[in-house]
C-alpha cells in the first residue's frame, strides 16, 4: 500500500501518523518546536452534492497545492480523513505558522473565486 494519497499527493493517514510521531520525537530530543495544524476543508460535502465529486476532488487538490506552496518542502502534510489534514511544521513559531496558513487560505479563496 502506498504511503501517498493518490488524489492529493499528501501522506496517507497511517504513514503520515508514523512520520508525525517521528517528528515529535525528534523535536522533543532536540528541543525544537513542532506546530501541528489541523485543516478542515469546509463545504466539501456541499460542493460534492452541488457540482459532483470531481469538483470536490479539485478543491482537495487545490488545498494541498496551496499548502505545498506556502509551507516548506519538508513540512508534513497528512490527509487524516476525507476532508481533514494534519500538518507538522518543525522549528516554527505559532505566529509564523499562522501567517503561512493565512496565505494558504488566501490561495484557496483565490482558486475558488477563479473557478466560479
Amino acid at each position: 500500500m502506498s504511503s501517498i494519497d493518490g488524489l492529493t499527493g499528501a501522506h496517507r493517514r497511517d504513514a503520515g501518523t508514523v512520520e508525525l510521531e517521528r517528528e515529535l520525537a525528534r523535536a522533543q530530543r532536540s528541543g525544537q518546536s513542532l506546530v501541528l495544524a489541523f485543516v478542515d476543508v469546509v463545504g466539501l460535502k456541499a460542493r460534492n452534492d452541488a457540482f459532483g465529486h470531481q469538483a470536490g476532488d479539485r478543491l482537495l487538490r487545490a488545498v494541498v497545492e496551496a499548502m505545498r506552496s506556502n509551507l516548506r518542502s519538508y513540512d508534513l502534510i497528512v490527509r487524516f480523513g476525507g476532508d481533514e489534514f494534519v500538518c507538522g511544521l518543525v522549528d516554527l513559531d505559532l505566529d509564523e505558522a499562522a501567517h503561512r496558513f493565512s496565505l494558504v487560505s488566501a490561495d484557496v479563496v483565490e482558486v475558488e473565486s477563479a473557478a466560479i
